[in-house]
């Protein structure tokens, strides 16, 4: 990503389309990642390139989900309670 307004744009892009599932600034090569929902290659095609095409998006890594080993949701503790 190039900063500025640019990810002000992605991050609104993450807010409205309803197949970014989930959305993370990270640290390292890469600035954010997302987990998208797609129904089949042509459709993940399609967003990406709508995410490469939001302003200041420089480069993207794919990577696919091929099998879900463990997925465990979890509640965690409310921490601005005082003990």
């Amino acid at each position: 990503m190039q900063y500025g307004d640019s990810i002000a744009s992605l991050l609104e892009y993450a807010q409205k389309e309803p197949d970014v599932l989930e959305c993370y600034a990270i640290t390292g090569e890469y600035d954010y990642i997302l987990k998208i929902c797609a129904k089949d290659i042509e459709s993940l095609e399609e967003k990406i390139l709508c995410i490469k095409n939001n302003k200041g998006v420089m480069k993207s890594h794919t990577m696919i989900s091929l099998m879900e080993h463990k997925f465990l949701p979890t509640v965690l503790p409310d921490m601005t309670e005082e003990v």
